[in-house]
């Protein structure tokens, strides 16, 4: 790896021991503050985003849509801050995020294989460490970061 590799690595690394230590509490606000941030200066998506609204939402008014935009990018400012709280979730406050059903967790607990898809829609980075913490095993398909360092952070 290249020192900047390594320093995305260990950078990552520090910055999820930080979060993974905070009150969730404070990281979700963390992730609304991080997500205006992002909405206010980097406008590169912030015109396809709302032409994506418009398309899916036309009766909506500009206004509404708008807001829309923005609290999707407050949203994934909570996703990315929960993202970099995976490694430090445990029995103890994962279930108090996620919570299945009975019958389900028995399903899933039931058959040793089967493909489980999800979509883009709330926090579906919780899956897996949901998942793990119930005993259900998963095996999961990723694509490789060209940054190693970045890589080397996501598959830890």
């Amino acid at each position: 790896m290249k020192i900047s590799e390594h320093l995305t690595y260990f950078s990552l690394r520090i910055f999820s021991f930080i979060v993974g230590h905070l009150p969730r509490k404070i990281t979700i606000k963390f992730g609304i503050l991080l997500g205006m941030i992002i909405e206010s200066t980097l406008k590169t998506r912030y015109d396809v985003a709302l032409r994506n609204i418009s398309i899916a939402y036309p009766d909506l008014p500009i206004n509404e849509q708008k807001q829309l935009l923005i609290k999707t990018y407050r949203h994934f400012g909570i996703v990315l801050m929960d993202f970099f709280r995976l490694p430090y979730l445990n029995n103890n406050n994962i279930n108090n995020i996620i919570k299945f059903e009975d019958d389900s967790l028995e399903l899933l607990k039931k058959y040793s294989k089967g493909i489980v898809m999800t979509a883009h829609y709330g926090n579906w980075e919780m899956i897996l460490p949901s998942f793990n913490l119930n005993n259900v095993h998963l095996t999961t398909i990723t694509q490789e970061q060209k940054n190693k360092g970045a890589n080397k952070f996501f598959t830890w």
